[in-house]
């Protein structure tokens, strides 16, 4: 294996820190953290070019951007990282009042929750000029009901709005921290 220094400037995902923006597959993507099992979370640094109705209502397991980014969305990282290399991660579907009636989901690829967003906000690298949706719900049917989901400001702030709404969407998925990227960022 060496020192993961690959060839053309090719250097291993787990050299990267927290904070490095790389391109792979035509897009940026920002490293986020690297986790002890040998993965690393990152996600897309620019919104994707549409924005997406979140679903009828706010169950990510049912949800619209759920099934894009876990059917053709994927199939695009499959092409620029390999199949193998994306991990099947856990989101925590638990609701911004704290109920758990979603439980968790596994997916390949989804989108931050609201603790992820608070921990990785230093290194998002600032705000799009955009609104984007996170997986956490506002509350859910056992609660005052399941019509809302947290969203991005532009300005970093977190919101709510109503699911059937249009926001730009930023994938989050996990990497086999030994996928060899391009050096420069």
């Amino acid at each position: 294996m060496g020192n993961g220094t690959g060839s053309a400037g090719r250097v291993k995902l787990s050299e990267l820190k927290a904070g490095y923006t790389f391109r792979a597959g035509g897009a940026a993507y920002i490293v986020l953290e690297h986790f002890g099992n040998g993965g690393t979370g990152v996600i897309r640094k620019e919104e994707l070019r549409e924005d997406m109705e979140f679903g009828r209502d706010n169950d990510w397991k049912a949800s619209d951007v759920r099934k894009f980014l876990n059917g053709v969305y994927l199939e695009g990282l499959a092409e620029a990282f390999g199949a193998g290399n994306i991990a099947g991660h856990t989101v925590d579907l638990t609701s911004l009042d704290g109920l758990k009636d979603y439980g968790k989901s596994t997916d390949r690829v989804s989108l931050l929750d609201i603790d992820q967003y608070r921990r990785y906000r230093e290194v998002l690298n600032g705000c799009l000029a955009c609104f984007w949706w996170l997986v956490t719900p506002d509350s859910t049917p056992s609660g005052i009901g399941c019509s809302d989901m947290l969203h991005v400001a532009p300005d970093g702030d977190v919101g709510v709005d109503m699911c059937v709404g249009r926001m730009y969407v930023r994938p989050y998925f996990v990497l086999d921290s030994s996928v060899l990227i391009s050096a420069a960022g």
